[in-house]
This record gives C-alpha cells, sequence and structure tokens, in this order.
C-alpha cells in the first residue's frame, strides 16, 4: 500500500482529481466562458466617466417618457369628451359656441345645396300628387307628361317655381333637423362612453329616437315656409281667377297671414310634422346604423360607403312617409270653396275621402316621383354634410 510520501498525482486518474486541481496539486479557479463574461469594472479614474455613460440611456428614456405624457396630456379631449375617438376631439382654435351651432350651419348649408338640385324634381312630384285630386281610382298620372307639360306652357323656369320658399323651408327645417340631431346623438354618445369608460357605437333605437325628435322639432319650424312652397308650386294648376300670384317666399307667408291669419301659416302641420318625424327617423337613424355596417365590408370607411348608406337611408325614408306627405300636400294646396268651406276639415278627412275614392294605393300616389326627389337629396344632403364636417375637422374647426 503507498505511503502519504510516496503519493503522486500522476499514479491516479484524473477523474480522482478535485475539480480546482491544475494537475500538480495547487488550486486554480476554473476558467469561466467568454460568452458569460461579466464586464469589467472601470478603474478609480474613469469611474465618474463610467457612471455618465451607463446613466445616459436611462435619462434618456425618462425623458422620452416624459414627452409621451406630455403629449398624451396635449391629446386630451376638451367638453368632457374624454372617451370619445380621436375624430371627435374639439380643437382650441374655434370658440365654444362654433361647435354649439355648427351642426346647424354645416346642415343648413347642405340642405340648401340638396334643394337647389332636386327643385325641379319636387315641382313634379308635388303636382303629381294632386293631379288625381277629384278624378276617381282609375285616374292615372305620369310625371313625365306633367313635367313636358309644365315646360310647354310655362317654360323650363317653371319646374324652379317657389325656389325662394323652398330655401326658407331649408333654413328652418333643414337646419332644426339636422342640427338638433347631430347634438341629440353626440350628446348621448359622450353620455354612453363615459357610462361604459371605451367608446361604442349608439344603439340603432337611439339613433331612430334622435331622428324622431329631430324631424318634429324640424317640421314645425318649417311649416309656413313648407306651406308658401306648396302653394307656389301649384298656383299654376288653379284657373286664372283664382291663383294667388305670390312673387317669393316670404310675399306668399304675408299673404296667407293677411288673408287666413297665423293659422293659415300652419296648415297641415300635423302630417307635416308626422311625416317629418317618419322621414327623418329612417333617414337619419339608418343613415347612421347604415354607415356603421357599410364601414365593415370591402367599402371600408370612404365615401363610397357613406353614398350607399345614404341611398339605403334615402328608400327606407320615402317608404314610410310618403303616405303622411300626401296627405301634407292636399292639405297645404286646398283653398276655399264657393260655400266658404273647406274641402278637407282635418287629417282623418283628407285620410277617409282619400281612401273611398282613390284607395289604399292613392297614398302612394307619385311613388316613383317621391323617390327620385328623396332618396337624391337624402344622399345629397349626409354626403355633403360629411365632406364639410370632415374639411371643417381638418382646419380644427
Amino acid at each position: 500500500m503507498a505511503t502519504a510520501s510516496s503519493y503522486h498525482p500522476s499514479t491516479h486518474h484524473d477523474h480522482h482529481r478535485p475539480a480546482y486541481d491544475n494537475g500538480h496539486g495547487e488550486p486554480q479557479m476554473p476558467t469561466i466562458p467568454t460568452h458569460t463574461t461579466q464586464p469589467t469594472m472601470p478603474s478609480s479614474q474613469s469611474q465618474s466617466q463610467y457612471q455618465r455613460q451607463h446613466q445616459q440611456p436611462s435619462s434618456s428614456s425618462s425623458s422620452t417618457s416624459s414627452q409621451q405624457e406630455q403629449s398624451e396630456a396635449k391629446e386630451e379631449p376638451k367638453h368632457g369628451e374624454t372617451s370619445l375617438p380621436k375624430e371627435h376631439y374639439r380643437s382650441e382654435l374655434a370658440p365654444q359656441f362654433w361647435w354649439t351651432i355648427r351642426p346647424f350651419v354645416l346642415g343648413g348649408v347642405s340642405a340648401c345645396f340638396a334643394q337647389t338640385i332636386i327643385q325641379p324634381i319636387d315641382m313634379v312630384k308635388t303636382r303629381t300628387q294632386l293631379a288625381g285630386e277629384g278624378k276617381g281610382r282609375g285616374f292615372k298620372s305620369s310625371p313625365i307628361a306633367i313635367a313636358k307639360e309644365v315646360i310647354k306652357n310655362d317654360g323650363f323656369l317653371k319646374l324652379y317655381s317657389g325656389l325662394s320658399a323652398a330655401y326658407m323651408r331649408q333654413v328652418t327645417y333643414g337646419v332644426g333637423r339636422l342640427g338638433l340631431f347631430r347634438t341629440l346623438a353626440d350628446h348621448l354618445q359622450r353620455k354612453q362612453d363615459a357610462e361604459l369608460g371605451y367608446h361604442a357605437p349608439l344603439p340603432f333605437y337611439y339613433k331612430m329616437l334622435c331622428g324622431l325628435a329631430a324631424g318634429g322639432f324640424g317640421a314645425v319650424l318649417g311649416t309656413p315656409a313648407d306651406v308658401a312652397l306648396v302653394r307656389m308650386q301649384t298656383d299654376s294648376m288653379l284657373p286664372k281667377d283664382q291663383r294667388r300670384n305670390y312673387t317669393s317666399g316670404i310675399n306668399a307667408i304675408v299673404h296667407i297671414v293677411k288673408d287666413e291669419g297665423i293659422s293659415g301659416m300652419f296648415a297641415g302641420c300635423g302630417p307635416t310634422v308626422a311625416r317629418a318625424m317618419a322621414q327623418n327617423m329612417m333617414m337619419l337613424g339608418c343613415y347612421e346604423q347604415a354607415k356603421d355596417f357599410y364601414y365593415t365590408t370591402s367599402l371600408g370607411k370612404s365615401h363610397k360607403a357613406n353614398l350607399a348608406a345614404s341611398l339605403t337611408a334615402g328608400v327606407a325614408a320615402c317608404v314610410v312617409s310618403l303616405p303622411f306627405d300626401f296627405m301634407k300636400t292636399r292639405m297645404q294646396k286646398q283653398k276655399r270653396l264657393p260655400d266658404g268651406s273647406w274641402p278637407y276639415n282635418s287629417v282623418m278627412d283628407v285620410f277617409r275621402k282619400t281612401l273611398k275614392n282613390e284607395g289604399i294605393l292613392g297614398f302612394y300616389r307619385g311613388f316613383t316621383m317621391y323617390v327620385m326627389r328623396i332618396a337624391p337629396h337624402s344622399m345629397i344632403t349626409l354626403t355633403t354634410l360629411d365632406f364639410l364636417v370632415d374639411k371643417f375637422k381638418q382646419h380644427g374647426f
């Protein structure tokens, strides 16, 4: 057996050697792999420089974070709209009162622009509705034939008869309905988003209720101008000795008040309000809902999607509102009979006599012209309004 004095490491296998033995009986620390080598601490002379170099990224990161926080703070919306998307933020460039009147101003401009384009169609539509009055169920009137007759007898410009009254109507009715709808819808949107804590589209029934209220409000404001418009458009249909010969919308209203009193300005107000409520419930409510739908299709958020949505809303509004428009027109056009009485005593009287003499389809007389009038008007008004809103928004207004 070997003694301690005769021990030599070479007589033993390497695997019996301790991990820290260097083969000569001297301890040695294991070598650290290069890829795990820790950074060498600098000398005392360069410690301050080392600290500055390694603290700089932290300072830069802190500065960047601070700048982001300041940027987010600048993007905070005004007037309680913290949950609305960025496109709803209100710029500080415009005063507060502008945000209050903007829906009404832009709505009025859009409505008047659309009225200028569709006025001839509106003229023919009104005459088509009155053409079958007192002529029984078998009578058929052609919008094309009526348009040709007007141009032949009175010239092309006669199709623009009552344009001044039409502008008065849009300045009252158009401004009221479009402005109030946007004001109510934005208010409900902010309230909903504040409750939810995030932005979400308004439910469809909210949009329809906003359109219902806006249509009724606008119709009351616009009824006097509507009466003047209908009478100016149909005046040449009367015998020459019975014509009113109004020269403008204001002239018509002055004579109506003088001859019939204040109540004359609100002839047919009931069906006018009912028609406007039905029409705007479908037109404005459906338009907003249809936009939400078309934006999710291949059209995306584009002018084409807005155009498709406005067409959908226009057709829906026509189907629902035409019977009310028919009764409104009959009420507003009527003239006292020789015995001093009125042809119709009330809206229900119009309904009963029309149903008896012309049938249920009588209420849809002039449907083609009504669609040709309402659908383009809706498309032009709504797409023009969206265009103006986008342009004003780009400039902070």
